[in-house]
């Protein structure tokens, strides 16, 4: 109860317990050493150390009093405990000589005892930097076995020094997993990881109980300079350092992978940012994040809303990339039967899906551009045994298979591990293709 308020380290508790083992020690053996030297004082005719002492000095024994046989006493004690033994103080009697014995041994494993301790808790004063370092040497060792480079064993240490912060949070993170969740997540509030839950814009201002919950999850992580930070399933935020992607350079905040929300690949970005130098990120993974939507189903809608938000957004710029390609695929001489058929394939879905009930309110002219682009495309393709090959082929063309519309009847956030891997899911209408905006799967998935 008293450690727990004052909060001292064991370190420091360990030393305290050594220092009052050796003083009370000292006390008693020096208390015995002082009895048999005032009994010189008692009875003159008795020798002893006391008087040895005195006459090796010049001095008379009744000069000595209880004070200074004391100090004598543990003068002598002392000595005998560190080891160093000047020789000015000598047992004289048996009793002296049996007490001295005892006093060694006795002083000989309390001295032990007190080295060991000190030796230990210097040696934990820092227990992660002393792993770092042995981590460092097994790679110099495994370097120097498989004869690597020495460009390629200069950046190996330059990583390993680099990423020693993050290496120290992981393992703080682990010390933590012995508390409850609550306290977890408390303490990686406090110590700034809502700073990077508010980066991401879908996890912004959330409710405190999920903010605590979500935070455990953050993991960091390091890149060196040159490599490409790919993470298709989780969402990452940029502590140090900076990227650089599509002309634009990510610093500091910036979000890599928001849309790890969405199962299909197609909607997704296909560019992933290369480091400039070393970067430390905070990644999220979307399963932890589906962890998260099974415990708060509020958070869940509220992820499922932004999920809707961010397919509609990509789906449009995705349907406008495929109509200026399609109408430049028109009005080029080179292009062949197999490409029109590619391409009707995709204006065919994106005419399905305009049709579906949940796009009644698609624009008119939109939708007749769309149909004009079909007549003209059969127009282009003009054998009809291209067309006969092409309904044939179009259900197994990827391009159709990524435009099929999907279900919004549910608003939850689900995902499935081996749907994620195929990226398919089965269709009101049959068949099977990724999701645009997922939702109303069987399974009990948060991402469907």
């Amino acid at each position: 109860r008293w450690h727990s308020r004052l909060g001292a380290s064991y370190a420091f508790m360990n030393i305290s317990g050594c220092v009052v083992a050796t003083i009370f020690l000292l006390h008693w053996l020096t208390c015995i050493w002082g009895y048999m030297g005032a009994s010189e004082l008692r009875d003159p005719s008795e020798e002893g150390w006391v008087g040895l002492y005195a006459q090796t000095r010049g001095e008379q024994l009744a000069s000595y009093d209880f004070w200074d046989i004391y100090n004598l006493s543990m003068y002598f004690c002392a000595m005998t405990l560190t080891g160093v033994g000047f020789g000015d103080v000598i047992p004289c009697s048996k009793a002296e000589i049996v007490l001295s014995t005892t006093t060694m041994f006795a002083t000989g494993f309390i001295w032990a005892w007190v080295i060991a301790n000190v030796v230990n808790v210097v040696n934990n004063l820092d227990a992660f930097k002393a792993y770092q370092q042995k981590q460092s040497d097994d790679l110099n060792a495994l370097m120097d076995a498989r004869a690597l480079p020495t460009d390629l064993r200069r950046r190996v240490r330059k990583h390993l020094f680099e990423s020693f912060n993050v290496h120290r949070q992981k393992h703080q993170q682990e010390t933590t997993r012995i508390l409850s969740a609550g306290l977890q997540g408390e303490i990686a509030i406090a110590s700034g990881a809502d700073k990077v839950c508010n980066c991401v814009w879908y996890l912004q201002d959330i409710e405190p109980d999920v903010l605590v919950e979500l935070v455990n999850f953050f993991i960091p992580d390091m890149y060196s300079p040159a490599e490409y930070i790919i993470q298709k399933h989780a969402v990452s935020v940029i502590r140090r350092g900076s990227c650089w992607r599509l002309g634009r350079v990510l610093t500091r905040d910036s979000v890599i992978g928001e849309d790890m929300l969405l199962c299909s690949e197609f909607l997704r970005e296909t560019a992933f940012p290369k480091t400039m130098n070393f970067v430390e990120v905070m990644t999220l993974q979307r399963k932890d994040l589906c962890l998260v939507c099974e415990k708060f189903p509020e958070f869940s809608k509220r992820i499922r809303l932004a999920q809707i938000r961010l397919a509609i957004r990509r789906g449009f710029i995705y349907y406008a990339r495929q109509i200026r390609v399609l109408k430049a695929m028109i009005g080029s001489p080179k292009t062949n039967n197999g490409d029109f058929a590619t391409g009707l394939a995709t204006l065919q879905g994106i005419k399905a899906t305009a049709q579906g009930p949940r796009f009644e309110q698609t624009n008119d002219e939109n939708f007749n551009d769309m149909c004009g682009l079909i007549s003209k495309l059969k127009e282009k393709m003009g054998d009809a045994k291209t067309s006969r090959r092409f309904k044939t082929a179009s259900p197994r063309s990827p391009t159709s298979r990524a435009l099929r519309s999907e279900r919004m009847n549910k608003a939850t956030f689900r995902v499935d591990s081996k749907e994620e891997e195929s990226g398919s899911e089965e269709w009101e209408g049959g068949g099977a293709g990724p999701s645009v905006i997922p939702g109303g799967s069987k399974s009990n998935d948060y991402f469907r």
